[in-house]
């Protein structure tokens, strides 16, 4: 009787092929045609000896080896022989290589991520500088034109210090003409009317020849007091004239006639109201502007008629003094020693009111003043 034993003949088959020693591989005998498990005589199954990255998952990465099947005859009986391969992971021979690629993949991610953030933190840096600029620039902006606005108000202030110098000089110079001009008048007009008047009153003192030399000399004395007399009141009007302490109305009026008198320019006065109260200050002040404006008409206009116009409307007194004259020069302002308007900007100014001038060459020249009242 003849034992089989499948073992020691599939050994015995394979062995010079080195099969049996390979890891993985599932071998198995069947004593039939069919890989029927009641035929199965004999089982090598396969052992994975592989079990990095077990974390894997089993369908990701592997490759598949089909089976091999084989029929051969034992005894007359057809026998099948099945060699199959356990499915391999594909990392078992390029583990390294995927692992260094998943290494890289997650640095290019991580540096693409720290590139993004660099980037949106310069984009952001760069956002905040744009709008710090812009900042700076409007400030800057608002400095620079601070500055010339300061430059401006200094110059201004520069020019009006130097205004005021001139002016406060200009008046004394004026005060010093007065002066001289009340000691001339005093001097020429009532000094020798004085004089004269004392000659006649020691001729007086002697003893007459006749009654008709002593009423001679009685008559030439008197008239002598009369040009005294007159030479004073000459005087004091020339300081402040008598009419004004009548009103404005009749104080200018007179000095329309009396510079028509004395210029032979002819001086319209339209008042468009009655005489009503105004205080010593106002009135004095529009009566030195009316005199002032005459005075630059006679040394500069060469004008011949002028017009003078009072208005009141409510709480305000408008004046307006207009000329025919040459008018204004394009640079009268910018020249030194004009002092004319400057004075009357001035007395019109402390009285809280408003002052404007309107002139052209050849088309003559209008002063506007107004103030409260």
């Amino acid at each position: 009787m003849v034992v089989l034993r499948p073992g020691a003949l599939v050994e015995k088959i394979l062995a010079p092929s080195g099969s049996l020693g390979t890891a993985g591989l599932d071998i198995r005998v069947h004593a039939a045609a069919s890989a029927d498990q009641a035929e199965l005589v004999y089982q090598v199954p396969g052992a994975t000896t592989w079990n990095r990255g077990a974390w894997r998952p089993a369908w990701l990465l592997k490759h598949r080896q089909e089976p091999y099947s084989h029929r051969f005859d034992v005894a007359g009986r057809e026998w099948r022989i099945d060699i199959s391969a356990q499915p391999a992971p594909f990392f078992d021979s390029h583990a390294d290589a995927l692992l260094a690629l998943l290494l890289g993949l997650l640095a290019t991610f991580a540096g693409t991520a720290y590139l993004r953030s660099v980037a949106l933190r310069a984009q952001r840096i760069h956002q905040l500088v744009a709008q710090r600029t812009e900042e700076l620039e409007r400030v800057n902006g608002s400095l620079v034109e601070y500055i010339k606005a300061g430059k401006l108000a200094e110059e201004a202030l520069r020019q009006s210090r130097s205004k005021l110098r001139n002016l406060a000089n200009h008046h004394e110079k004026i005060k010093e003409d007065e002066r001289k001009r009340i000691a001339r008048d005093i001097h020429d007009d009532l000094g020798q009317d004085l004089i004269a008047l004392r000659i006649d009153v020691s001729m007086m003192a002697e003893p007459p020849t006749s009654a008709a030399i002593t009423r001679t000399r009685i008559d030439a004395a008197v008239g002598q007091i009369d040009l005294a007399i007159e030479a004073v009141r000459v005087i004091i009007n020339n300081l402040r004239p008598a009419t004004l302490d009548l009103g404005l109305h009749a104080a200018v009026e007179w000095q329309a006639m009396e510079f028509e008198r004395r210029t032979g320019i002819v001086c319209e006065v339209d008042i468009d109201h009655d005489e009503f109260t105004l205080d010593d200050k106002h009135a004095t002040a529009l009566f030195r502007m009316v005199q002032e404006s005459l005075a630059n008409i006679i040394h500069h206009a060469r004008a011949s008629r002028v017009h003078i116009a009072l208005r009141r409307t409510n709480d305000r007194l408008f004046m307006k003094i207009a000329d025919d004259g040459v008018g204004l020069a394009d640079d009268y302002h910018g020249k030194p020693n004009t002092f004319g308007l400057i004075g009357i900007q001035e007395r019109i100014h402390a009285l809280h009111g408003t002052f404007s001038t309107a002139s052209a060459p050849g088309e003559g020249m209008t002063i506007m003043v107004s103030i409260p009242i």
